[in-house]
């Protein structure tokens, strides 16, 4: 729910599962909703007993209105203008740390450096451009590729389209949602062997089933089923809403579906994204710096968090 208690229980929650620092997503919604959600986020103290808000990342609204849509409501997709975007980072004192965008969509080449210059990370995500298109914003400064093989163009023509474009980009980033059902296991260990491990980043893309049983949840205004675990547009339900993955699970499959070892997996869910945030610091183990610890035990492929230590509590 778009209100600060809404995001202090998801943060309480986020916490249990081992992450101590998370980016809360915002999703193509009314101008009105996107602004509200944000200024919910920005107004939640730190507590902690919770984890901590990294940044907020905002998933739409200058998203593919075609195939790359996802679940996000075709009616709301529209062009971002600097006014709206100015108007985020008021509501959220500067807290927008990356935008996920088509960069087909007309103007949006052209937003990409201007966000870039104002120290926004630019994600290609919800998207159908061409590897022309891709390979140009990735020149104008696009770092991030946004749960890559989800919400994207579905054909893979011969040559190098789409997908395979944004794993061949050296500079891109790409984040993946190692659930076993976003991506295939396959498809996940050749991602992560072409992307290599510096470049993966395993994220959750948890919506409000994470952690909890089957059933129905909002997503917005969206009622989304979760059944044996997947979150599913009752609508659609070929068309899959968010997850309910928890990141002690993202780490877990991806050793076994990504076939690496739990070292790599482990760094895919810290080293990696704290790069990509240049926030390097808040992951190194050493005198002064941030003591945010996660105990677990790991055997049989199977991941289980004991303690959670943020900010040496």
């Amino acid at each position: 729910s778009a209100t600060a208690e809404g995001v202090k229980v998801a943060l309480r929650h986020c916490l249990k599962f081992g992450m101590t620092t998370v980016l809360p997503t915002v999703i193509t919604d009314s101008p009105q909703r996107m602004l509200q959600t944000i200024e919910a986020i920005a107004a939640v103290e730190s507590s902690n007993d919770q984890a901590r808000i990294g940044g907020i990342h905002i998933e739409g609204p200058m998203i593919s209105d075609r195939g790359g849509k996802g679940c996000h409501p075709r009616i709301y997709i529209r062009p971002l203008v600097w006014e709206e975007y100015q108007q985020w980072q008021d509501a959220s004192q500067g807290r927008v740390r990356i935008i996920t965008l088509a960069p087909e969509v007309e103007g949006a080449l052209d937003l990409i450096p201007r966000l870039t210059n104002d120290g926004v990370i630019v994600a290609i995500g919800h998207s159908d451009a061409s590897k022309e298109i891709i390979h140009e914003a990735v020149k104008r400064g696009a770092k991030l590729a946004t749960h890559l093989w989800n919400a994207c163009k579905k054909e893979l023509a011969r040559d190098l389209e789409h997908v395979g474009a944004m794993l061949a980009e050296d500079e891109l980033c790409a984040s993946f949602i190692a659930d076993g059902h976003h991506i295939h296991p396959d498809t996940l260990k050749i991602s992560f062997r072409s992307k290599g491990m510096d470049k993966s980043i395993l994220v959750t893309d948890a919506m409000a089933g994470a952690g909890a049983g089957d059933g129905r949840y909002l997503l917005g205004d969206l009622e989304i089923e979760v059944v044996n675990g997947v979150a599913r547009d009752p609508n659609n339900l070929t068309q899959l809403a968010g997850s309910t993955l928890t990141m002690e699970q993202a780490v877990e499959r991806a050793v076994r579906f990504g076939q690496i070892t739990l070292a790599e997996a482990v760094r895919m869910a810290t080293v990696n994204s704290a790069s990509l945030l240049n926030r390097e610091y808040e992951v190194e183990l050493k005198e002064s710096r941030v003591a945010d610890l996660v105990l677990f035990s790991f055997e049989n492929n199977n991941l289980k968090v004991k303690k959670v230590m943020r900010a040496g509590e």
